[in-house]
């Protein structure tokens, strides 16, 4: 599998690019947000790629960093959800608003993706809310998943205090705001 490029773009057409390395031009499909961070034509980029064969084609997905390679990897991994609505959903929000969205179990944030209906954004939910690519993502989950092993560390279920966490409204909070807005929300 071919896991990273660095080369020369050579073209450029939305959501595609062509990168020479070595005298070879590979056709990388990127989301919206790394296409359009791509230097321009003539220029030399790197791009994480993954490579993936459906039906009879190989196709290569490319990320401007490792950690959104590993997440689509990870995405992948969900029944039900396949390269396209990966990529869709990796094209609507950045890693980061991925995670919190993920950890604050905001599915209506998620659906707004193309191909990712309620169910599909309750499964990625589910099966990712563990998820170690994730974790480190950004600054906010830390966060929310210290808030919640506080929660449980004081008694409430894990799924109690996810829930009183996802009726937060979303802002920046410190960890001692957080767990007390939390224990308010819980406390009704």
């Amino acid at each position: 599998m071919i896991c990273r490029l660095r080369g020369i773009v050579l073209e450029r057409e939305p959501p595609a690019a062509v990168i020479e390395t070595a005298g070879i031009g590979y056709a990388v499909w990127l989301p919206t947000k790394d296409f359009a961070s791509l230097p321009a034509a003539g220029d030399e980029a790197i791009v994480h790629t993954v490579q993936l064969t459906r039906d009879d084609a190989p196709i290569m997905y490319g990320f401007t960093n490792e950690s959104e390679r590993r997440a689509f990897l990870a995405l992948l991994k969900i029944s039900g959800i396949g390269a396209k609505s990966a990529l869709g959903l990796l094209s609507t929000m950045d890693l980061a608003s991925l995670a919190g969205a993920i950890m604050r179990s905001d599915a209506k944030a998620l659906g707004k993706a193309p191909g990712i209906g309620p169910k599909a954004a309750a499964r990625i939910i589910l099966e990712m809310r563990d998820n170690p690519d994730l974790a480190a993502a950004p600054a906010e989950v830390p966060v929310f998943a210290r808030a919640t092993e506080s929660l449980i560390a004081l008694g409430y279920s894990a799924a109690a205090a996810r829930k009183a966490l996802a009726a937060l409204p979303t802002k920046d909070y410190q960890l001692s705001e957080l767990i007390k807005a939390a224990l308010r929300q819980l406390s009704n």
